[in-house]
């Protein structure tokens, strides 16, 4: 049997070949009596939302329509019904791609072991097994916003840039409702964002600008469904994830706290354990893992270095959230006063197309010395932590770096490139003593 679901939901170019909607509302239809269903803002989803919707309800679904909406809304509402949700997103995918996420009624993405009932459902073409049921409209971005927000006492201005994504209004009206002051840019949902939908990978030039020209406390910057957050400074400096999530643990955690990342994850937060006399606990990379470990181990805290924050009390990624703890526990302190305590632990990272991934780690592991953390291999580089492991779906190599400077990260991460693509060209390249 084909794998239907990729490391975050069923993924695929709008107007290419898809999944058959009509079986894949069927095997659902075999499995689940209702579903929360939300939708991102991209081209492609509205009539994705149209025609799924109306699939799931004649395969015999009682579907509950929660419109536009981020898809931490859906998993809160999930959560707060008891029933298991489907947002109609590609995420931080480029804008030509549409997709579906599988919510658990716990409010995390489904897991893997009920992804594979959907997916042998789908092989066996399961025919409906009930009659047509209903189509209710429920108001999933309201109940979020309600069970999200709180006056926070301080007088600040926070911009927001949403790419004109799924969060387009919630994060703008969720900061308002929190006694903050707003000002929106890119903040239309449509079909077109105007910069890239993955903030971690995007310079965010127009919201620096801006908060530096109004004098904003910071500017917060999303995915396309909303579960990302990157902020910037009051000096106009991008504040990537991996800082975000240190800041917040060097605030939140204590004496035997435990905090989950992913195995390439910067090392700032070793730093932080360490001060705080926390523990981390470092897993195979991509968010459904960092959550199940986070949910088995009690963590407080958890997250990756895109700027997917996880909270021990509410076990996925959720920017609005995120934004809204980190301002609580500043209490109004200037971010880049708070961002000073931390070390100067900059990343970069890149990636190499190979033939085999699996064998180039295996010579790549032979040759140089280091060590394996998880799914990924460690090196040292001119005193600087250096990783490179196997993509998950494609035959490609993703590598890290880090330096005391972003310009150190770079340089060391082109370093580290060549050394890689010389052991994967060269057999004969000795191992490093």
């Amino acid at each position: 049997m084909g794998r239907l679901f990729g490391t975050n939901g069923i993924r695929w170019r709008y107007g290419s070949e898809s999944p058959d909607l009509a079986r894949l509302a069927s095997a659902l239809a075999s499995i689940y009596d209702e579903l929360i269903v939300v939708r991102d803002a991209r081209a492609g989803t509205g009539v994705l939302w149209r025609s799924f919707t109306s699939l799931l309800s004649s395969a015999g679904v009682e579907v509950y329509d929660g419109g536009l909406a981020t898809t931490p809304a859906l998993q809160f509402a999930c959560r707060d019904m008891g029933i298991p949700g489907i947002s109609i997103t590609a995420s931080h995918n480029p804008p030509e791609y549409v997709g579906l996420k599988l919510i658990s009624r716990e409010g995390p993405e489904a897991p893997r072991s009920e992804e594979e009932r959907v997916e042998e459902a789908y092989e066996e073409a399961r025919p409906p097994t009930g009659p047509r049921r209903r189509i209710l409209k429920i108001p999933v971005a309201d109940t979020y916003l309600w069970g999200t927000t709180e006056d926070l006492g301080l007088d600040l201005k926070i911009i927001v840039d949403a790419s004109n994504g799924a969060a387009s209004q919630i994060m703008g009206r969720g900061l308002s409702l929190s006694g903050l002051r707003v000002m929106g840019v890119f903040c239309s949902p449509g079909p077109r964002p105007c910069r890239g939908l993955d903030p971690a990978n995007d310079e965010l030039s127009d919201i620096r600008r801006l908060v530096v020209i109004h004098s904003a406390y910071a500017g917060a910057a999303t995915d396309g469904d909303g579960d990302r957050l990157i902020l910037v400074d009051d000096r106009g400096s991008v504040v990537r994830g991996d800082r975000i999530l240190a800041l917040l643990a060097l605030r939140i955690l204590g004496k035997g706290d435990k905090i989950v990342v992913s195995s390439v994850s910067s090392s700032i937060v070793d730093w932080v354990a360490e001060r705080t006399e926390a523990r981390v606990i470092r897993t195979r990379v991509g968010a459904p893992a960092v959550i199940e470990e986070l949910r088995r181990s009690g963590a407080r805290l958890g997250g990756e270095d895109n700027g997917g924050i996880v909270f021990g009390e509410r076990p996925w990624r959720d920017s609005l959230y995120a934004l809204l703890r980190l301002i609580k526990v500043l209490d109004g302190e200037r971010l880049t006063d708070a961002l000073s305590e931390l070390p100067s632990i900059f990343s970069a990272e890149t990636k190499i197309r190979v033939r085999d991934r699996i064998r180039a780690m295996e010579k790549i592991s032979d040759t140089l010395k280091g060590e394996w953390v998880v799914d990924a291999y460690a090196v040292e580089i001119r005193g600087n932590r250096c990783l490179v492991r196997p993509s998950g779906t494609e035959n490609v190599l993703r590598l890290y770096a880090e330096g005391k400077t972003p310009e150190e990260a770079r340089l060391t991460l082109d370093i580290f490139t060549k050394m890689i693509t010389k052991i994967i060209e060269n057999k004969a390249y000795l191992k490093q003593k």
